[in-house]
């Protein structure tokens, strides 16, 4: 017997024979197919204040198990968000200042989503409402 590893999207085929007392069965083929991880949907900023941006987004429609979320403030910065969460709120922005958000979902063998992105989303004046 051999484990499994997470495996990357595509089909795959396996051999799989039983052995017990009596004898081996005959080798019998197994085709499955793993389909890819699909964009986070919904992604949308749910608030804008001067010095932070509340995200939020829905899971992958289809695709193997999620092990964490990459959101990403453009180039600049890049957090890990757990997987049973569908929102995260980044701080420490800067006032007037104009950010580019963007979030893939990564599954358990470490294959990455496309990427889903916002448009620019600038932050508002210091002391000014949310």
């Amino acid at each position: 017997s051999r484990p499994v590893t997470p495996l990357e999207a595509g089909t795959f085929s396996v051999t799989v024979t039983a052995s017990n007392a009596l004898g081996t069965s005959p080798p019998r083929v197994l085709t499955f197919t793993i389909a890819p991880l699909t964009v986070p949907g919904d992604f949308r900023a749910t608030e804008v204040g001067s010095n932070h941006v509340a995200l939020a987004w829905s899971a992958p429609a289809s695709g193997p198990t999620i092990d964490f979320y990459e959101v990403s403030n453009g180039s600049v910065q890049t957090v890990a968000v757990e997987a049973n969460r569908l929102s995260f709120l980044w701080a420490g922005l800067t006032p007037l200042t104009r950010y580019s958000f963007r979030i893939r979902a990564v599954d358990t063998a470490g294959n990455p989503s496309p990427w889903a992105t916002l448009p620019e989303i600038t932050t508002s004046a210091a002391g000014s409402p949310p």
